[in-house]
């Protein structure tokens, strides 16, 4: 610890934890998986109908700005209190160094800020009900946002006055962890959810192909994704609904020689499991398969798994979702 020279904060996107003037949590941060706000996204196209190809996509109940709406609606005691909005990691940033900051890369997920310029944007946090002045000033992911406490430095055994930088989102980091910062660089992740990532040289929203568009970690570049809000996760949900331990699924899926296409999914399950359709931002072609989204609770209860021993049943579930895990995030 004591050769560090400097410290970088990566972390999950599109949360919104509210502070008041203390810089103290006002509510529980309302994390990216978090789907309450299926009502107020919708609402926002139509409070501003170019939201998409101004901010990193379309609205969808995982990004910021919803999230916004709700809190405003379901939860007026924590508005009159509201000082400050802030993102996981910049609140990590906070503790360790005192200073109020956040970096493009992460803000362009709230979709208060126009994404081409890096910088808030008025009309777009007004839609949102949020006050600019509400928000921390931005700050390059490369550039220092601060530095380690006193009372850190000793504790961590650091030298003094230690830099902490800006840094970024957690795919950017991924990106640049991977080393792919210049444009025609790519690369898939996947795990709770899955994401294609390509470096592009220039701004290129792509919100009607479901595209998410935000800066790079990277000077003068941004990164188009394509996501898969629940990559891995849609994995344990079939495992579990399945009635059969993953891993043993797992072993059973590498083990398959042919693919098991969709059209092989039993009758009795398509008509249980008629999910609804789901937010925009992904593509069309991806089954929504959230283990987290408010109406499929509803559609999956009266679902029967199948148990007959010695069966394939269970795989005919379980490959097609394995199978869109892996590539739907690249159509």
């Amino acid at each position: 610890m004591a050769a560090a020279e400097a410290i970088g904060l990566s972390g999950q996107m599109l949360a919104a934890l509210v502070l008041g003037a203390d810089h103290r949590p006002l509510w529980p941060a309302m994390l990216w998986n978090d789907q309450r706000a299926v009502a107020e996204y919708a609402e926002l196209p139509m409070r501003c109908p170019n939201i998409g190809p101004r901010t990193n996509g379309t609205p969808d109940p995982s990004i910021t700005a919803p999230k916004l709406l709700w809190l405003g609606r379901h939860e007026p005691r924590v508005i009159r209190k509201w000082r400050m909005l802030i993102l996981t990691k910049d609140c990590v940033r906070l503790a360790l160094t005192g200073e109020l900051s956040t970096e493009p890369t992460d803000a362009d997920g709230t979709q208060l800020m126009d994404c081409r310029s890096g910088q808030w944007d008025a009309e777009l946090c007004a839609e949102a009900g949020w006050n600019p002045d509400h928000l921390p000033p931005v700050t390059m992911p490369w550039a220092v946002a601060g530095t380690l406490r006193p009372a850190l430095d000793r504790r961590l055994k650091l030298h003094a006055g230690l830099p902490v930088a800006a840094r970024s989102g957690d795919n950017m980091g991924a990106m640049l962890g991977a080393g792919r910062a210049r444009p025609g660089d790519t690369m898939l992740s996947i795990g709770t959810s899955g994401v294609a990532c390509v470096v592009d040289a220039a701004f290129h929203p792509g919100p009607d192909f479901g595209i998410l568009t935000s800066a790079h970690a990277a000077a003068d570049t941004f990164l188009s994704m394509g996501e898969v809000m629940s990559a891995t996760a849609s994995l344990d949900w079939t495992a579990c609904l399945g009635g059969a331990p993953r891993p043993g699924l797992w072993r059973a899926a590498a083990a398959t020689g042919g693919r098991f296409g969709c059209d092989v999914w039993p009758a009795r399950w398509t008509r249980r499991l008629n999910c609804p359709k789901g937010p925009k931002m992904l593509p069309p072609a991806v089954p929504r398969f959230w283990h987290w989204w408010p109406l499929m609770r509803r559609s999956t209860r009266s679902a029967r798994p199948c148990q007959r021993a010695g069966s394939s049943c269970r795989m005919r579930i379980f490959r097609p979702i394995l199978e869109h895990a892996r590539c739907g995030s690249t159509r």
